[in-house]
C-alpha cells in the first residue's frame, strides 16, 4: 500500500490544497518547527509556554490596570525597560525586567503622572537606551530616551531615578522637578536681568571700565546637558560713566558689574556665567558655578550662593581674567529646537535623532496700546560727589581746633531718594608734609625705657607730639543701600561705615624727621628723637556739617613694628593705643594737607535712569512668547510710537523718554495668552534713525570769497547758499573735545545725513537758560577739513585729504579736478596689480615700483596747487576758518542762513561791528565773510542718519520679561493679560549721558549784533560745561553703542506649530569621553534636519542600522547615510565615502510599501527590518537584498483575509510585530476586537517560511500588547487589567522552554498542526490509515476532504510510531452506512412501542440494527416521538422477530409514520459509512498538552490506495 509522507516545517495557507507540498502545512497553531543544531532541526514541536515575571520583591505587585506601550534592551546590563501606560489613572510607570539573575524578576524604576500628561494616550512609545558616564566619574549609567509622538519626547537617568533618598530624582515633589528630569528638552533660562554697578575696596585696579558687554547664563544639568544661553541682559555700563564727567581714564570707582544668578530647579547643578563682547560679537564664559558653593579668589567674593534676591546667587564679575571663547555656533543658538512630539526616534552614531515631530508655535494674535512717559531734564551736577581739605580755622564750622585734619564730604547735589543698592564710593589720597599726633588726654603714645630705666613719653600733647615726615594713606570706601531710603538715612550709613574703617600706612621717616619726648622718670632731660619706622593704623571720625555735609577726620589707632633713633638697649611700648587727634604742620601753623587722586563717585543703582528711547524718532515694537522650555516664538508686532524732540516736549518733559504698552480689552474681556505661553519678553524693532551724534558747534559762516576761484556763476551761487558749521569745539583742532579731551566721539558723513539744532544759548549773555527750538532741521551735504598748507604732509594724509574731497561736489575746482583724477588713477592701477603675480608682461615689483614713483609724482603736484585752489571757501590762514566744517544747504530759516547778517574783521582779528548789511555786489576780488549770528550762540546740534528701509525687519530683545504669575499683569491659571497693567519699558535704544560740551566763551562786553556775545574767534577761551545730551555711545572714549541689544527675532506672520511629518531632526554629538551630553542639542541654525518627500507620506519608524539609518514612511521605505554619502558605482553598488552632512541622500527601496502610521508594526533584528503594510495587506522585510514580501510566501490570502478585517473596524486594534530571538521568528500580532477576532502569526526567518499562527491570550481573553528580545529569551507583555490587584503578576511574560508547553499567560492552548496528504493530486485515492512518527500519541486527528471527514481520537503503537485506520466518513454526505428497513405496513398509533413492516426484519443482524436511528426516506425526515423536528429522535430498541421492531422512545402522538413510509436506520458512519476517497485529504492533528509535556513530531504518514472507481490511470 502507498505511503504519503508528510513532514511539516512550512505553513501553506494559500495554495489549494492538491498544490500545498509535503512538507508544508495547511494551518498550524502554537507549534514550532525546530531549526536548533541538537539533532531536532525540522522537527515540529509544541511551543514553549510563557512564565509570569515576579516582582523583586516577594508578595509585591501593582495594582494600576496598565498597558505596556515600549520598550527597549540594555544588552550589556541584561536590563528590559518598559514604558507602561496607566489606563485607568495617571500612575504611569517605567519598569525593567531583570534578566541577569537565575529568576527573572521585575523592578519600579520611576512612577509618575509626568511620564504621559497628553489627555490622549499613545498609540506605541519608541524606545532607546544609551549607556554613558555622563560626569566622567567612572560610573556607566543607563538613560533611556522615548517618544509617542503625543507627549513631550522624554529622557530618564535610571540610576537617578531609582534613588530616593532626600534630594534626589526618585525624591521630587515638585511638577517642576519632575518634568524637567524627564523631559530630552532642557529649560534655557529666561530671566530679567539687573547689572548693577558696585565698587570693591579690597580689590586693586579696574578692568570693566573699557569693557562694552552683556551678560547671560547657561544651566548645566545633573546628567550633563547644557542648556542654551539665556536671553542677554542690558549692556552693561559702569554708570559713573553716564553721571559723571568721562575723561579716558580708568576710574577706580565702579570697578566690577554684579547681578543675582537664577539657579534654576533641582535639575541644574552648575551655572555659566557668559558675557558677550558686544562689539566683536563673541561670547566668553566667565564663571563656571557650582550651586551650592561660593567662589573666593584672593580673599575677593567672586560668588555668593545666598546674596541674590528669591534664592538666587549673586555674582561679581571684576573683568580681570583671561575668558574662555564659546563657540559661536552654541553662543548664538536661541533655543534647543527639542520638537514638541515626536513619533519615533533612534540614537545614531552619537546623535539623537526624532522622525515625524512637530515644531514651533502659532504666534498668538495680541493687541497693544502704546503711549509714552517723560522725565524733567536732569541738572548738570546730578550726583556729583565733591571733596575738599579743610580746617576749622579756615571754614568754621568746627567745634575741634584748628589744627585738626579733616576732609569735607558735600553730599548736597545727591538726589533726596536712595534704592537699594545705590553706591558711595570714597577714593582719594591724603598726602602730609609734617604730621604731628598726639593724645588730647594727656597719656602718652609712645613709652621708651632705655638700659637706664629712665622713661621718655611721646604723643602725650601739643609740646610733645609724634612727628612724621612725608606720610601719606589712601582712603578707600564703598558704602552701598541695602533698602530704599532717604538721604540723611544714607549719609548716616555712610558715617557708619567710615568710623568702622581702618587703614595701615608703613612709615619709613627717610629725613630722620624727630619727634619730642617728655622724661617721666630717671630726670626731667626731655629729647628729642626720630621715630624711623612704624605700621600706623589708621581710624577715622566724622563730624555733621551743614546740610547733608559731613566731615572726615583721621586719627592714629595703633602702631606696630615701631622703630626709633633711641640707643639700642632700651624697651618701646605703645600704652597709647587708641585714637589720637592727627593734625597737620608744626605748632600754630595751619596749612592743609594736599588731596589728590580723588576718585569719589556716586552710583546709581538704577542704570534706566540713563536710558531713553531717540527723540525725533518712530520706535517699532513687538513681543515674543516662551514656552516653559524656553523656546520662543516669532514676533507679535505691536506698533510703532513716535518720541517728539525735546523742543516738541513740554518744559518739564526734557528728560529721558520710555514707552508705556498696555493690553486693552477686546470686545470687553481680556487678551489670553494660550496655555503653552510661560513668558512674554518685549523686542524692540528699531527706529527710523540709522546713528546719530550730539554736540556743540562753534559757529556758522557763509562764503563770499572771490568768484574767481570757481568754474561758473551757477557754481558760485550753489556755494553761497551754503551754511559752512564750524565742529572746532568738537574735532579736528587740538583745543576740541576729540582733541585735547582725546574722546573718539568724531562725525563722519554720510549721503542723506540731517542737521537738527537741539538747543542753543539766550544771546543777551548773561541768561544761562536754553532755547529748544522746534522743527529746525538742514540737510547736510559734505563735511570739510579746510587747511592751511599741506606741504610736508605724508602720502598717508594727502590721501586722507583725497577722501574728504570725494564727499565734496567734485570737479568744480581745479584742485577738485585733480584729486578725482589722483584718486581714480590711484584706485584703478592699485586694484590692477593686488593679489597677481605677473600683469601682461611686466613683473609685479617692477609695476609697483612704477606706481611709486608715480605717486611721488603727484604729490609734487599736489604741493604746488595754490593754497587758494586747495581751500575754495576760506583761502587764507584765520584760524576760525579753518579746521572742520559742516557744509549745511539753507532750508530758509530766519536767522540761520547766508543771507542774514555778517560782519568784517578789524585790524585785530576781531569782528567789527556794522550796522548794515554789506554789499555782496561789488567788485570780485573784494574778499569778506560772514559769520551767522544765531550759530555763535554755543549751539548743540544732533547728526543724524535716517534708517534705510529693509525688506525684513530684524526685533532685538529688551530687557523686560513677564512671567506667568511671577509677575503683575499675567494671570498664571486663565493667561488674561490684565488691561490696567501698565509694561513700561525703559531700556531704550539710547543712553542719557552727561557729557563735557566744549563751548565758547561769552563776551564781556555787548554787541549790538545778535550771536556776537559768544567769542567763536577766542579759541583759547573755550570751556566744557556739563549737559545731559542723548548719546549712541555710552562712553565717547570707547565702544559704547546702545544698539547692543539681546537676540534677533524675526516676524513670520505664516507661524504656527508645524507638523513636520516627513522630515527627521537631529542633536549634536555626544562623545562618550565627554562631561557634556549633547543630545539635548538640537541647533536649528545647523540645519540638523533632512525633508523626505512628502508624496511618500509620513515617517511611522526610524531605524539605526551599521551606519545607515533606516527610514519607514507610510508608504516608502528608505537607508539614509550617517555622517556619509553613499556613491553608486556603474556596478549598481553603493559604497560609502565620509562626508561632512550628517545625513547624506536617501536611497529608496523599489516597491511603495509602508508602516501606513502604524510603528508599533516594525522590528529590527540582525540588520534586517520586518513591518506590516496594513494598506497593501502585506509582511515586508528588508535588507541588503532590498525589499522582500514575505507574506506572500505561502500566506497572501492569509493576510489578505485578516488584515481586510481588522481595517473593517472602526477602531481597529494593536497591530504589532516581535521577534523570538531563540526560535528566529517574527511575530505579527493584531488584537481581537469588536467584530475582528484577532490573528498571530510567525515567520522563521532561518528557513525563510511562515512556520505557525499562535493563539496567544489568558484565561479573559487579555492579549499581548507588545513584545521585546534580549539575548534569547522573548518578553511578552499583557494588559494588567483594573481592579485586578495581581495583575502585576501577568504584566510581562517570558516565553521559556522551561514553562509548560502551549501555555500562555495561564491559559493551556492546543497545538494544531494540519498537512494535505495529495500524492499525485490528480488521482483520486482512498485513504486507508495514518501513521505518526512521533514521541507522543497525545494527538487527536481530524481528516477532511473535499465533501467528506472523520477523525481518529486513538492510535496503536507500531514500530516506534503510532497508528490509526482512517475511520470511514462521517459527514452528512455518506451513505454506505444507511440500510433500508422497508415499507410500513400501518400507520402508529399514540403510545406504539413498535413499527410494523411489510417485510421480515429479524433477517438483518441485530447488533448492527439495535441503537440505529430511524430515518422517514418518504418526506426525508427524521423519525422522532412526537413527529416534530424538535422531538426525541426514536432508535431501534430490539428485534423480536418477524416484521416488526421495538422502539425507544415509544410515540407520543400517532400518525408519526404513515402506511407505506420507506423507513431506513443510519449505522455507526466510522464503521459503515463510506471510505475517505478524493484527490487529497487534509490531516489536521491536536495536541492538547493535558500531560504538560513538549511533543516532537517528525513526519505525518498516510496509507493510501488507488480508488478503483477513478479515471485516472497508473
Amino acid at each position: 500500500m502507498p505511503i504519503h509522507k508528510n513532514v511539516p516545517s512550512a505553513l501553506n495557507k494559500s495554495d489549494d490544497e492538491r498544490l500545498v507540498k509535503q512538507n508544508e502545512m495547511s494551518d498550524a497553531k502554537n507549534v514550532t518547527v525546530s531549526t536548533d543544531s541538537s539533532g531536532n532541526a525540522f522537527v515540529l514541536k509544541n511551543v514553549k509556554g510563557t512564565t509570569a515575571v515576579l516582582n523583586k520583591v516577594e508578595g509585591e505587585v501593582v495594582a494600576a490596570p496598565y498597558q505596556v506601550l515600549g520598550s527597549c534592551v540594555d544588552e550589556e546590563a541584561q536590563m528590559v525597560y518598559f514604558a507602561a501606560f496607566d489606563t485607568d489613572g495617571t500612575n504611569h510607570a517605567i519598569y525593567r525586567v531583570k534578566m541577569d539573575q537565575a529568576t527573572p524578576s521585575y523592578e519600579e524604576v520611576f512612577k509618575s503622572q509626568y511620564l504621559f500628561e497628553a489627555s490622549t494616550k499613545p498609540g506605541y512609545v519608541d524606545m532607546d537606551v544609551l549607556r554613558a558616564d555622563v560626569n566622567q566619574s567612572g560610573t556607566i549609567v543607563p538613560i533611556l530616551y522615548f517618544t509617542d509622538g503625543v507627549n513631550n519626547p522624554k529622557k530618564l537617568n535610571v540610576d537617578r531615578a531609582m534613588d530616593n533618598s532626600s534630594g534626589a530624582a526618585g525624591a521630587y515633589s515638585s511638577a517642576e522637578d519632575i518634568r524637567e528630569f524627564l523631559d530630552a528638552a532642557k529649560t534655557k533660562p529666561v530671566h530679567q536681568f539687573f547689572i548693577e554697578t558696585g565698587t570693591n575696596a579690597s580689590f586693586e585696579g579696574n578692568f570693566i571700565y573699557g569693557r562694552n558687554v552683556s551678560f547671560c547664563i547657561q544651566w548645566v544639568y545633573q546628567d550633563g546637558e547644557h542648556s542654551a544661553l539665556s536671553n542677554l541682559s542690558e549692556m552693561a555700563i559702569a554708570q559713573n560713566i553716564l553721571n559723571n564727567e568721562e575723561d579716558g581714564r580708568k576710574p577706580v570707582a565702579g570697578n566690577h558689574f554684579y547681578f543675582d544668578i537664577p539657579k534654576g530647579n533641582s535639575e541644574v547643578k552648575e551655572v555659566n556665567v557668559v558675557f558677550r563682547d558686544n562689539e566683536t560679537g563673541v561670547y566668553y564664559i566667565a564663571e563656571r558655578i557650582t550651586k551650592g558653593s561660593d567662589i573666593v579668589r584672593g580673599g575677593i567674593t567672586v560668588y555668593d550662593d545666598d546674596a541674590g534676591s528669591n534664592g538666587n546667587g549673586k555674582y561679581y564679575f571684576f573683568g580681570d581674567s583671561d575668558y574662555e571663547v564659546m563657540p559661536p555656533i552654541e553662543a548664538n543658538k536661541p533655543f534647543d529646537n527639542v520638537p514638541l512630539t515626536a513619533k519615533t526616534q533612534a540614537l545614531v552614531d552619537g546623535r539623537l535623532m526624532y522622525g515625524n515631530y512637530t515644531e514651533g508655535r502659532a504666534v498668538p494674535e495680541v493687541q497693544a496700546d502704546l503711549s509714552l512717559s517723560f522725565q524733567n531734564k536732569y541738572n548738570e551736577d546730578l550726583n556729583e560727589l565733591s571733596l575738599s581739605p579743610i580746617h576749622a580755622g579756615s571754614n568754621a564750622p568746627f567745634t575741634v581746633d584748628f589744627l585738626k585734619s579733616n576732609v569735607k564730604v558735600d553730599l548736597t547735589k545727591m538726589q533726596q531718594s536712595i534704592s537699594s543698592g545705590d553706591e558711595v564710593y570714597l577714593d582719594f589720597t591724603l598726602e602730609y608734609d609734617k604730621l604731628f599726633a598726639y593724645k588730647t588726654n594727656g597719656a602718652a603714645f609712645l613709652q621708651f625705657t632705655d638700659a637706664l630705666n629712665n622713661v621718655y613719653q611721646s604723643g602725650k600733647s601739643s609740646t610733645y607730639p609724634m612727628y612724621f615726615k612725608d606720610i601719606s594713606f589712601r582712603f578707600r570706601l564703598s558704602v552701598s543701600a541695602g533698602s530704599t531710603a532717604n538721604m540723611t538715612a544714607f549719609k548716616n550709613l555712610i558715617t557708619g561705615a567710615v568710623t568702622a574703617h581702618t587703614q595701615v600706612v608703613k612709615y619709613r621717616n627717610n629725613a630722620n624727621f624727630n619727634s619730642e619726648w617728655n622724661q617721666t622718670s630717671g630726670g626731667s632731660t626731655d629729647v628729642s628723637k626720630a621715630i624711623t619706622q612704624a605700621d600706623i593704623e589708621f581710624s577715622f571720625i566724622t563730624e555733621n556739617l551743614t546740610g547733608n555735609d559731613f566731615a572726615i577726620r583721621p586719627r592714629i589707632k595703633n602702631m606696630t613694628n615701631v622703630s626709633t633713633s633711641f640707643s639700642p638697649g632700651g624697651t618701646l611700648t605703645v600704652p597709647g593705643a587708641d585714637a589720637t587727634d592727627v593734625g597737620t604742620g608744626e605748632f600754630g601753623q595751619s596749612n592743609l594737607p594736599n588731596l589728590v587722586d580723588v576718585a569719589t563717585t556716586a552710583l546709581i543703582k538704577d542704570i534706566y535712569n540713563y536710558r531713553t528711547f531717540k527723540a525725533g524718532a518712530n520706535h517699532t515694537l513687538g513681543m515674543i512668547m516662551y514656552d516653559k522650555k524656553g523656546r520662543s516664538s516669532f514676533v507679535r508686532e505691536l506698533g510703532s510710537v513716535y518720541v517728539p524732540n525735546i523742543g516738541d516736549r513740554g518744559d518739564f518733559e526734557r528728560g529721558t523718554a520710555k514707552i508705556d504698552v498696555k493690553f486693552p480689552e477686546i470686545g470687553g474681556q481680556n487678551q489670553r495668552l494660550p496655555d503653552w505661553v510661560d513668558k512674554f519678553q518685549f523686542v524692540y524693532g528699531g527706529s527710523d534713525v540709522e546713528e546719530f551724534k550730539q554736540y556743540s558747534v562753534s559757529g556758522g559762516f557763509s562764503s563770499y570769497w572771490s568768484k574767481g576761484d570757481y568754474l561758473s556763476v551757477t557754481e558760485s551761487e550753489d556755494a553761497a547758499d551754503n551754511i559752512y558749521v564750524s565742529l572746532k569745539g568738537w574735532s579736528g583742532s587740538v583745543q576740541s573735545y576729540t582733541g585735547n579731551n582725546g574722546a573718539d566721539y568724531i562725525y563722519n558723513f554720510k549721503e542723506g545725513d540731517v542737521l537738527r539744532v537741539i538747543s542753543y544759548d539766550q544771546d543777551d549773555g548773561n541768561s544761562e537758560d536754553r532755547v529748544y527750538p522746534k522743527g529746525l532741521e538742514f540737510s547736510v551735504v559734505g563735511k570739510r577739513r579746510l587747511r592751511e598748507d599741506v606741504t610736508g604732509e605724508s602720502m598717508e594724509n594727502i590721501r586722507a585729504q583725497m577722501e574728504d574731497e570725494r564727499d565734496r561736489q567734485e570737479g568744480r575746482t581745479d584742485a577738485g579736478k585733480f584729486f578725482r583724477a589722483y584718486r581714480d588713477m590711484f584706485e584703478r592701477d592699485f586694484e590692477r596689480i593686488r593679489g597677481r603675480k605677473t600683469v601682461g608682461e611686466q613683473e609685479r615689483d617692477e609695476i609697483i615700483e612704477e606706481f611709486a614713483k608715480s605717486l611721488d609724482e603727484a604729490r609734487e603736484d599736489v604741493k604746488n596747487i595754490p593754497l587758494s585752489k586747495r581751500n575754495d571757501v576760506f583761502p587764507g590762514d584765520w584760524a576760525p576758518a579753518k579746521g572742520d566744517f559742516l557744509v549745511l544747504k539753507h532750508n530758509g530759516s530766519s536767522g540761520w542762513g547766508p543771507q542774514d547778517l555778517h560782519v568784517n574783521l578789524d585790524g585785530d582779528g576781531d569782528p567789527q561791528d556794522v550796522s548794515s548789511s554789506q554789499n555782496h555786489s561789488g567788485d570780485a576780488n573784494n574778499e569778506h565773510w560772514h559769520p551767522i549770528g544765531n550759530w555763535m550762540r554755543n549751539v548743540v546740534v544732533e547728526i543724524y542718519s535716517p534708517k534705510k528701509e529693509t525688506r525684513t525687519k530684524v526685533y532685538k530683545e529688551l530687557t523686560k520679561v513677564i512671567s506667568r504669575g511671577g509677575d503683575t499683569g499675567f494671570d498664571p491659571a486663565t493667561g488674561q493679560l490684565d488691561h490696567t497693567q501698565d509694561f513700561q519699558l525703559r531700556s531704550g535704544d539710547t543712553w542719557y549721558k552727561k557729557t563735557p560740551v566744549n563751548q565758547m566763551a561769552k563776551h564781556s562786553g555787548n554787541y549790538s549784533l545778535p550771536g556776537h556775545n559768544f567769542k567763536y574767534w577766542k579759541l583759547d577761551e573755550f570751556s566744557y560745561n556739563m549737559m545731559w545730551l542723548e548719546s549712541d555711545n555710552a562712553s565717547h572714549f570707547f565702544a559704547s553703542r546702545r544698539h547692543a541689544f539681546g537676540r534677533p527675532h524675526f516676524v513670520n506672520k505664516y507661524a504656527a506649530t508645524n507638523n513636520r511629518s516627513y522630515s527627521i531632526t537631529y542633536s549634536d554629538k555626544y562623545n562618550s569621553d565627554s562631561t557634556i551630553l549633547n543630545l539635548s542639542n538640537f541647533n536649528l541654525s545647523k540645519s540638523n534636519f533632512m525633508d523626505l518627500p512628502s508624496s511618500h507620506s509620513q515617517i511611522d519608524r526610524i531605524f539605526s542600522n551599521e551606519g545607515y539609518l533606516n527610514v519607514l514612511q507610510g508608504a516608502k521605505a528608505s537607508r539614509v547615510p550617517v555622517g556619509k554619502t553613499a556613491v553608486q558605482l556603474a556596478t549598481q553598488q553603493d559604497i560609502l565615502t565620509t562626508a561632512d552632512t550628517v545625513l547624506g541622500y536617501p536611497s529608496y527601496y523599489a516597491g511603495d510599501y509602508g508602516t501606513r502610521g502604524l510603528s508599533e508594526a516594525s522590528v529590527k533584528h540582525d540588520g534586517r527590518i520586518y513591518f506590516v503594510d496594513s494598506v497593501a495587506k502585506k509582511v515586508l522585510q528588508l535588507g541588503g537584498d532590498g525589499m522582500n514580501d514575505i507574506s506572500s510566501i505561502g500566506m497572501d490570502s492569509y493576510f489578505q483575509d485578516n488584515l481586510t478585517n481588522w481595517a473593517k473596524e472602526s477602531n481597529p486594534t494593536r497591530l504589532h510585530v516581535g521577534y523570538d530571538p531563540d526560535y528566529d521568528e517574527l511575530i505579527v500580532f493584531a488584537k481581537s476586537g469588536g467584530n475582528f477576532n484577532g490573528f498571530a502569526a510567525a515567520y522563521k526567518t532561518s528557513i525563510r517560511r511562515w512556520t505557525t499562527t499562535y493563539e496567544m491570550k489568558d484565561a479573559n481573553g487579555n492579549e499581548p500588547t507588545l513584545f521585546e528580545k534580549i539575548g534569547d529569551k522573548l518578553i511578552s507583555c499583557v494588559d494588567s487589567p483594573a481592579g485586578n490587584a495581581n495583575a502585576a503578576r501577568t504584566l510581562f511574560h517570558i516565553h521559556q522552554d522551561s514553562a509548560t508547553r502551549a501555555k500562555f499567560y495561564g491559559s493551556q492552548k492546543e497545538s494544531v498542526v494540519e498537512v494535505v496528504s495529495n500524492f499525485n493530486p490528480s488521482m483520486v485515492k482512498v485513504f486507508e490509515s495514518l501513521s505518526l512518527e512521533a514521541n507522543t500519541s497525545n494527538f487527536t486527528a481530524a481528516l477532511t476532504t473535499s465533501d467528506q471527514n472523520t477523525d481518529i481520537s486513538s492510535w496503536e503503537e507500531r514500530e516506534r510510531g503510532y497508528y490509526a485506520m482512517i475511520p470511514r466518513d462521517k459527514s452528512s454526505a455518506s451513505t454506505s452506512q444507511k440500510m433500508y428497513l422497508g415499507k410500513v405496513r400501518v400507520q402508529n398509533a399514540n403510545g406504539d412501542s413498535n413499527i410494523t413492516f411489510f417485510n421480515k426484519i429479524n433477517r438483518l443482524p441485530t447488533s448492527m440494527l439495535v441503537g440505529a436511528t430511524l430515518h422517514n426516506e418518504t418526506d426525508n425526515s427524521a423519525v422522532t416521538d412526537n413527529g416534530n423536528s424538535g422531538g426525541n429522535r426514536v432508535t431501534i430498541a430490539s428485534i423480536p422477530s418477524g416484521t416488526s421492531v421495538g422502539i425507544t422512545p415509544s410515540f407520543s402522538a400517532s400518525g408519526v409514520v404513515a402506511a407505506n413510509d420507506v423507513i431506513s436506520v443510519a449505522l455507526d458512519s466510522a464503521t459503515y459509512g463510506d471510505a475517505i476517497r478524493d484527490y487529497f485529504c487534509k490531516i489536521k492533528l491536536t495536541n492538547s498538552n493535558s500531560s504538560g509535556g513538549a511533543f516532537e513530531l517528525f513526519s505525518i504518514n498516510t496509507h493510501y490506495d488507488r480508488s478503483k472507481l477513478g479515471s485516472e490511470k497508473g
